[in-house]
Parts: C-alpha cells; structure tokens; sequence
C-alpha cells in the first residue's frame, strides 16, 4: 500500500512539472522566477523562464530591462523585438551560452553588453544552428572578451544579421575542435572597434561567410587553414591582415 502510494505521489509529481511548461513565456522587470511566467505572471530573468518553457518555445521581453545571464540547453527562441532587453554576464563569464546539441537556438532583439568585464557575448559550445539577429554586442572585455564565439566539435552554423558588434577584445571567433565544421554566416553585421580583432578564424574546419557587412578599427586574422567567403559586397575601413578582396 505504501509503495502504490509512492508511486502515485511520483507520477503526479512528473505530470505537475511537465504542466508548469508552456509554449510561450514572458519576463519583465517587475516579474518574479518564482511565478509561472504567465504574460500576466512573468519572470523577472530568462534563466529564470528557460525551465518554464517547453524545448522549441518563446520567451518574451514585455518591457525593457535586464534579464540577467542565461545558459540554454535546448531548442529555444529569444525574443525581445521592440524592448530594451538587456543580457549580461558576471566578471569574466558569458552573457549567454548555448550548450544545446543539435537543437536551433534565436536570439532576436537583444542587448547584450558585458559592461566591460563579462567574458563572452555569445558562447556556441553544441547546436545545429543559432540565429543571432536584430542585436548588439557590446563591451566583452573580461577573460577572453568574444563578442560571438563558436567553438564546436559538431558541425554548427551560426548565423548573424542586421547586428552591431563592437567594443569586445574579439568581434566573432571560429574555432572549430574538430575536422567537422563550424560557419559563421554574417548578413548586415557592422564590426567596430573589436581591439585585438574583428573576426578571428582559426583551424581548418572554421569557415566566415560575409555578405553585406562592414568591418571598421579592427584587424581581421585568419589562420591555420581557416576559410572567409565574401560576395564581393563587404566593405573594410582599417589595415587588415589579410589580402582576401570583402569589397
């Protein structure tokens, strides 16, 4: 009897956590990771929302404010389209990190500015595809200071639009661990004032695709086999370490 009990307990326990999950959620300013993430409930953080949402789903900004670091773990939209929705990490650590492996991650309409002292913008260590779009990454300058790096052994795209990135030590870094490889694609990308570089590929298997993009007061290095494809409709204001036409 105290076994079925138990069991029972058990199972009710599993159904109220997959339940607690929805397919939309929001957070605000004035929200709580204590509620259910409701539009009339939000959280306050997106880690906080992340376990409140199903894989697949979307986490909204309703107003604008800052959402604290977040780590994800499974397939998942960001979006923040029309807020203020500010994103950023501790000293020395990331303002997001995807671990997700073979899942699409978006990042839409964020700000993500480490303030001088997070480690990474965007950290892509597993995923099948990232969308970053519609964002600005600024100010990663602690540890590393990646504004967006993909360090992967799997092959991941990530795809970057309409999104300024400047003030970090590196702008984009490609660093496939791997012979399976890496790209990262940028549409409409300004890079400015990434100091130690604006796009830095290392390895064989790292691949750039620009189109579309400018890269002003940064250096671009592309080493060790490493690859950058231009569509011949880029534009570069500084002295490059390359000699690969992005005009």
């Amino acid at each position: 009897m105290i076994l079925g009990l138990t069991c029972l307990v058990g199972v009710a326990s599993h159904s109220t956590a997959a339940q607690a999950q929805a397919s939309r959620t929001w957070v605000s300013g004035v929200g709580d990771d204590a509620n259910p993430c409701s539009r009339t409930a939000p959280c306050k953080t997106f880690a906080g929302a992340l376990p409140k949402t199903l894989a697949g789903g979307v986490i909204n900004a309703l107003d604008p404010a800052s959402f604290g670091a977040v780590s994800i773990n499974k397939a998942i939209t960001i979006r923040a389209v029309g807020q203020e929705a500010g994103v950023s990490g501790g000293i020395g650590f990331p303002s997001i990190t995807v671990n997700a492996p073979g899942a699409q991650v978006n990042l839409i309409g964020l700000s993500i500015d480490g303030l001088g002292i997070a480690g990474t913008g965007v950290q892509v260590t597993a995923a099948n595809q990232v969308l970053i779009k519609d964002c600005e990454i600024l100010n990663h300058r602690g540890g590393d200071g990646f504004g967006v790096r993909l360090s992967n052994g799997l092959e991941t795209r990530v795809t970057i639009q309409d999104t300024t990135i400047s003030g970090n030590l590196i702008g984009v870094e490609v660093a496939a661990t791997t012979a399976l490889t890496n790209v990262v694609v940028m549409e409409n990308v300004l890079l400015d004032a990434n100091t130690t570089a604006n796009i830095r590929a290392a390895r064989s298997a790292s691949r750039v695709i620009m189109r579309r993009s400018t890269s002003i007061a940064g250096p671009i290095r592309i080493q060790n086999g490493a690859e950058l494809r231009s569509f011949g409709d880029n534009a570069i204001n500084g002295t490059p370490t390359l000699t690969i036409p992005l005009q």
